[in-house]
């Protein structure tokens, strides 16, 4: 819990009355084991690297029966590293309709920064800033990009 993302994504449930359930570091780690806590626990809502969504719902997770053993969910949450397009297109293929939120940003200085929910079209842009915040993009030397 002291840890910046254990703060937004831990409380901000329980602060919103939803249940938490926190894989172990050997589950965590395991797209199948994932897969049947989160059935096992009735999940709605994930939230994981994109390179575990990757694993969760690329049709054989690495190495399970595939995507269709993941529950319904209402939401998947990308967070701790940019998600790559291919990522996006695979959630939404095998949940058509899921919100899927790219939330990113500096986990060791402010957690996540910029939100955004990733259209039809596949392409997660970073999103915006989230209240509070504000984002500078820039190139190699620092200096503002044009928008």
């Amino acid at each position: 819990m002291t840890f910046v993302d254990g703060v937004t994504e831990l409380l901000a449930g329980l602060c919103s009355g939803a249940r938490v359930v926190l894989a172990s570091d050997e589950v965590a780690v395991d797209p199948v084991a994932l897969r049947g806590l989160m059935v096992r626990e009735s999940v709605t809502q994930v939230t994981a690297v994109p390179t575990m969504l990757g694993a969760l719902f690329d049709g054989d997770g690495g190495a399970g029966t595939g995507a269709q053993d993941v529950p319904p969910l209402h939401r998947v949450v990308s967070s701790g590293e940019r998600l790559d397009p291919r990522v996006a297109a695979t959630v939404q293929r095998a949940m058509p309709g899921v919100e899927l939120v790219d939330s990113y940003g500096s986990s060791e200085i402010a957690g996540d920064v910029s939100f955004g929910i990733v259209g039809s079209d596949v392409d997660p842009s970073g999103g915006r800033p989230v209240p509070g915040a504000v984002l500078h993009v820039l190139d190699r030397w620092l200096r503002p990009v044009v928008p």
